[in-house]
């Protein structure tokens, strides 16, 4: 049996999200999961150190956990994320040609940020063969600030990565046989913001963080009809995109401007990705996140784009669950689906 090596934190907006597991006999144990939310509300962009030190400090001693290692997932809007293509290379020189091929594309000086890679596989252009890298660069100043964060607690913060890469990771442990041999879009629909992420073989070729949450849907429908929030978020959940009702209609009115918002994110992502990657397009989409348990967004986003599309939380079942510690009919699981991603690295 694997040992727990490391606590994965995702680090949202609104609050934490923690995740422990174990890789046992080719199957995954969820241990722990515990959400702590945020007294108020921390912003991506302007990381605020003593009110997140403080955050974490509350929600440690709720928990009570005695591991100091931690692996944390940030939001896709504070890196620089691409796809490239490099001639084959050694090993040794795989490096050296990521930084000489991205220093162009990146809108700060590459003594600024620090660079990690994941490579795709390999191509073919005119006999000659080239490496497929998908690119992150995270400002080394977002990093310095976590890592102040963890140093300042006595905790050792191991690694960091995007929230696209540990939900790859989750996507492919589960639906392997939809990702492995095309292209998919995975949209993960968050709370106050969203991610859409193409992968290739399962690994993230591309990702964007767009300004659409589940957040709004459910503000609109309150404000729309005039009740409080949480009976707005049990009608999005269930009865959501209902047309065969008239009285049902209200609710998806109420939500239209932002589904309309997010289908033209989604198109525009699309378009970029037939014009600059594949002309066939893509086929498949996968949901994910808290957003996604809206009720007949499968089918509204399915007749949209004229995809398949499936929802990342059919497939559960896969995983294996510490019941002694975990009560499952009291966890949200789809909002933890980058955390579980997360605390896989390093087995996937």
């Amino acid at each position: 049996m694997s040992k727990i090596n490391f606590i994965s934190i995702n680090i949202g907006s609104t609050g934490l999200k923690f995740c422990m597991s174990r890789y046992v006999r080719r199957s995954f144990i969820i241990e722990y999961l515990y959400s702590y939310y945020f007294q108020n509300s921390i912003s991506a962009s302007n990381l605020q150190r003593d009110v997140l030190k403080k955050e974490i400090l509350n929600a440690f001693r709720n928990l009570n956990l005695k591991y100091k290692k931690f692996v944390i997932s940030i939001p896709e809007q504070l890196v620089y994320s691409r796809l490239i293509e490099i001639p084959f290379v050694s090993e040794k020189e795989i490096i050296d040609s990521i930084l000489w091929t991205i220093k162009p594309l990146l809108p700060v000086d590459i003594s600024l940020v620090n660079v990690s890679h994941i490579v795709v596989g390999t191509k073919y252009v005119n006999n000659s063969q080239y490496l497929e890298v998908f690119v992150v660069a995270v400002p080394k100043e977002i990093v310095n600030e976590y890592k102040y964060v963890f140093d300042d607690l006595n905790l050792e913060l191991i690694a960091i990565e995007t929230e696209a890469v540990a939900l790859s990771r989750l996507v492919k442990v589960l639906c392997n046989e939809i990702v492995q041999n095309q292209d998919v879009m995975v949209l993960d629909f968050g709370y106050k913001s969203s991610t859409v992420i193409i992968l290739r073989y399962g690994v993230p070729i591309f990702s964007q963080s767009i300004e659409v949450g589940s957040f709004g849907l459910t503000k609109s429908i309150s404000v729309d009809l005039g009740i409080d929030f949480n009976q707005a978020e049990y009608l999005k959940t269930n009865i959501g995109i209902d047309l065969s009702i008239e009285q049902n209609k209200k609710i998806y009115f109420a939500m239209l401007p932002f589904l309309e918002a997010l289908s033209s994110e989604i198109s525009r992502i699309i378009l970029y990705y037939k014009d600059k990657i594949n002309v066939n397009g893509l086929r498949k989409l996968i949901l994910s996140g808290g957003g996604s348990t809206l009720k007949n967004l499968d089918l509204f986003l399915a007749e949209k784009f004229n995809m398949d599309v499936f929802r990342l939380s059919n497939y559960h079942n896969k995983l294996l669950f510490n019941t002694k510690s975990i009560s499952l009919p009291n966890i949200f699981l789809p909002s933890f689906e980058v955390c579980m991603g997360l605390s896989m690295k390093g087995y996937v």
